[in-house]
């Protein structure tokens, strides 16, 4: 059992959890709910379907290192070039 994930869960189906103290329902407001993970193995476990039904699950395929370093450095030439106003030597040519 993941009990950190049932807590969760909760929070995400009822919009809070029971306080077993003080015997009241605690209500969470304004709280938008964002994960990531990598695939189970090594130490990684899997997400329970009854917590996962509540996502949007979206699978994004490793890029290659020269794509990753060609959107990134157009990237960081575009910024460096527009908004810190440094000289076009120290830019990539």
């Amino acid at each position: 059992a993941q009990p950190a994930l049932e807590l969760l869960r909760q929070c995400v189906k009822y919009g809070g959890w029971y306080d077993l103290k003080e015997l009241t329902f605690r209500h969470i407001e304004d709280c938008c709910f964002v994960a990531a993970m990598g695939p189970p193995g090594g130490g990684r476990n899997f997400i329970p379907p009854r917590f996962a039904r509540h996502f949007r699950i979206v699978g994004v395929a490793e890029a290659e290192n020269d794509v990753l370093l060609r959107i990134f450095g157009n990237l960081m030439d575009w910024f460096l070039s527009t908004s810190q106003g440094l000289p076009q030597s120290f830019l990539r040519e």
